[in-house]
C-alpha cells in the first residue's frame, strides 16, 4: 500500500492546479504553484488572496519538510505573510505554523513560531527572495493549508505587491507507515500502539534456530521482522507465520529491527555490523562496520539518519540511505540502551558508564549527561511534554527534563531497573524491574498506581495498546495482558521458555512476541 500526499489549488482569482500525487519517502520540487498579485485595499489587507491545501496520510511516525523560496517586488514597503496551517490527525488537536517574509525591512526576515504550543518566534534572518527556506513539522500531520496575505501597510500610491512561490517540495519520511516499525514503537520509545484487543490465543508460532531476544517490528505490509541469536534475520507473514525470507548474518542477533518510509529493514548484529536490507526480498542495501557488536537497537529520524549505539561505547548516526556515516559520540563503556528521539531531534540514550546522555542529533555533541548510580542499559522513553524516563542497575526509574536533563523525580524498586519504560495514552509510565513487579507509575510525580507480580525476573520491555492494555513477558515463561488503569491481569499465554524480548503489537490486536525456546509467537 502506497501513502499518498494530494495537493489542490484553490485561490482567488487564480485557476486551480492540478492535482499533485506525491509519494511520501519521496521529495518532490511541486514548481510554481502559488503566484499572484495582493490588491491595495487600504491600510491592512488581511484576507486571504491565495490558499493552497494539501493532504499528509496520517502515518505513525511520519515527518514533513515544506520548502519554500519566496519573490515579491513592492512598489511601496510592505509585508507579505506566509501562513502554513497543519492540522494534527490526533482528534481535537491543532496546531498553527507561520512563515512571515518581511520586505519592509532592508535584510529580508523570516521567522516562524508555532502558534499552537506557544513555542517562542525563530528568526532566519538574511533569507533573500527566492532562497528557500526550510520548515519541519512534526508527526502526525493531517491536512496542511498554506495562505499568502498582504499585512503590511499600502496605499493607491502602490497599487499591489505581487509575490510568486517559486518552489514548495514536500518530504515524508521516517518510519514506515505502519502499527509497530520498531522497538517501543516509535521515535520516541513509548510502547504504545494503535492495535488492540487480542484475547490471549495462539494464532501462529515460527521456530527460528536459536533463542529469539530481538522484538519484532512490523512493516507496512504487515510483514513482521524479528532476529534471533541463530544468526539470522527473518521476515515473516503476519497472518500466517510463513517465512518469506530470512538473512544470515555473521553472529547473533539480538538488536531489535527499525523499517524506514522506504520498506527498509534496519537492525544491528554481534557480527559488528550494522545492516540495511531490502525489506521484500531481504537483499543487502549496505553494511556499516562497527568495532564492536550491535545489540542497541536503531532509531530513524524524520531525515532518515539511523542512530544506534555499540558495545564499542560508541553512539553512531548513519545516513540512511548510503550508510556513511554521519558522526560518532564515545561514551565511557559499552551500550546495550537503544536511541529514543526527541520531537526537536535530540538524541536520548543510556550507557554502563552510569549515565544518559542527550546529544545533538544533527552533530552528535553532548547537550546533557545524567549520572546514575550504575549500568543503564534501559532505553530512554520521551513522554509528550519531553520528559525522559530511563531506569538503571541502580534500581530507580528516573524522569529527566528532556531540555536540561535536571532530574524531576526517581522511583525505587528493589533490584535492577534493565526494562525500558512504555508510557500510556494517559502518561501513566509502565516497567518491569528484576524485583519480579511490574510498576505502573504517574508520570508527572513518579507516585505508584499499582504493581504487579509476575513471579520471576522482568528483563523485557512492556508494550501498551490502544485501550490501555499492557503486554509484558516475563521469565516465568509467561506473556501478561493487564489492565494498565487497574493492574489486574487479562490473560497470560505460557510459552515454553523465559521470555526476554519486548511485544509488538499489530494494527488487528496481534502481539507478536519471541522467546527463548527458539519461537517467535503471534498472540491474537
Amino acid at each position: 500500500m502506497r501513502a499518498l500526499a494530494v495537493l489542490i489549488l484553490v485561490s482567488a482569482g487564480l485557476s486551480a492546479c492540478a492535482e499533485i500525487v506525491v509519494p511520501v519517502s519521496q521529495s518532490v520540487n511541486l514548481g510554481k504553484v502559488v503566484s499572484g498579485n495582493l490588491h491595495s485595499l487600504g491600510s491592512d489587507d488581511n484576507d486571504a488572496e491565495t490558499v493552497c491545501k494539501f493532504i499528509v496520510p496520517n502515518q505513525s511516525s511520519p515527518f514533513v519538510r515544506l520548502t519554500l523560496g519566496f519573490v515579491a517586488t513592492t512598489v511601496n514597503p510592505a509585508s507579505v505573510e506566509l501562513v502554513f496551517k497543519a492540522e494534527m490527525a490526533t482528534s481535537g488537536s491543532f496546531k498553527a505554523r507561520g512563515f512571515v517574509h518581511d520586505y519592509a525591512t532592508a535584510s529580508d526576515v523570516l521567522v516562524i513560531r508555532d502558534t499552537g504550543i506557544g513555542t517562542a518566534w525563530q528568526t532566519f534572518a538574511g533569507q533573500a527572495p527566492g532562497t528557500p527556506a526550510e520548515y519541519v513539522g512534526p508527526g502526525g500531520v493531517m491536512q496542511c493549508e498554506l495562505e499568502v496575505r498582504q499585512t503590511g501597510p499600502s496605499s493607491s500610491a502602490a497599487p499591489c505587491t505581487k509575490f510568486e512561490v517559486v518552489e514548495l517540495g514536500l518530504t515524508v519520511g521516517g518510519l514506515a507507515d505502519s502499527a509497530w516499525p520498531k522497538f517501543h514503537h516509535d521515535s520516541r520509545n513509548t510502547g504504545l500502539g494503535v492495535g488492540q484487543g487480542a484475547t490471549g490465543a495462539l494464532k501462529w508460532k515460527f521456530k527460528t534456530g536459536d533463542v529469539a531476544d530481538s522484538s519484532p517490528a512490523i512493516g507496512a505490509d504487515g510483514t513482521v521482522y524479528v532476529g534471533s541469536d541463530d544468526d539470522y534475520v527473518y521476515a515473516l507473514d503476519g497472518a500466517t507465520g510463513g517465512e518469506k525470507w530470512a538473512f544470515k548474518t555473521g553472529y547473533l542477533v539480538e538488536s531489535s529491527p527499525a523499517i524506514g518510509a522506504d520498506g527498509t529493514v534496519y537492525i544491528g548484529s554481534e557480527d559488528y555490523y550494522v545492516y540495511a536490507l531490502n525489506g521484500a526480498t531481504g537483499d543487502v542495501k549496505w553494511k556499516f562496520r562497527i568495532g564492536d557488536g550491535v545489540r542497541s537497537s536503531p532509531a530513524v529520524a524524520a531525515d532518515g539518519t539511523v542512530y544506534v549505539g555499540s558495545t564499542n561505547g560508541y553512539v553512531y548516526a548513519l545516513d540512511g540511505a548510503t550508510g556513511a556515516m554521519k558522526w560518532e559520540f564515545h561514551t565511557g563503556f559499552y551500550i546495550d540502551s537503544s536511541p529514543a528521539i526527541g520531537t526537536d531531534g535530540t538524541v536520548y540514550i543510556g550507557s554502563t558508564d552510569y549515565c544518559v546522555y542527550a546529544l545533538d542529533g544533527a552533530t552528535g555533541s553532548e547537550k546533557w549527561s545524567f549520572l546514575t548510580g550504575w549500568y543503564v542499559i534501559s532505553s530512554p522513553a520521551v513522554g509528550a511534554d519531553g520528559t525522559v524516563y530511563v531506569g538503571s542497575y541502580d534500581g530507580n526509574v528516573y524522569a529527566l527534563d528532556g531540555a536540561t536533563g535536571a532530574m524531576k523525580w526517581k522511583f525505587q524498586t528493589s533490584q535492577w531497573v534493565v526494562s525500558s519504560p512504555a508510557i500510556g495514552v494517559d502518561g501513566t509510565v509502565y516497567v518491569g524491574s528484576n524485583d519480579q513487579y511490574l510498576y505502573a507509575l504517574d508520570g508527572a510525580t513518579g507516585a505508584m498506581k499499582w504493581k504487579f507480580y509476575t513471579g520471576s525476573y522482568r528483563g523485557d520491555s512492556p508494550a501498551v495498546g490502544a485501550d490501555g492494555t499492557v503486554y509484558m513477558g516475563s521469565w516465568d515463561d509467561y506473556v501478561y495482558a493487564l489492565d494498565g488503569a487497574t493492574g489486574a491481569m487479562k490473560w497470560k499465554f505460557q510459552t515454553g521458555f523465559i521470555v526476554n524480548a519486548s511485544p509488538a503489537i499489530g494494527a488487528d490486536g496481534t502481539v507478536y512476541i519471541g522467546s527463548n525456546d527458539h519461537y517467535v509467537y503471534a498472540i491474537q
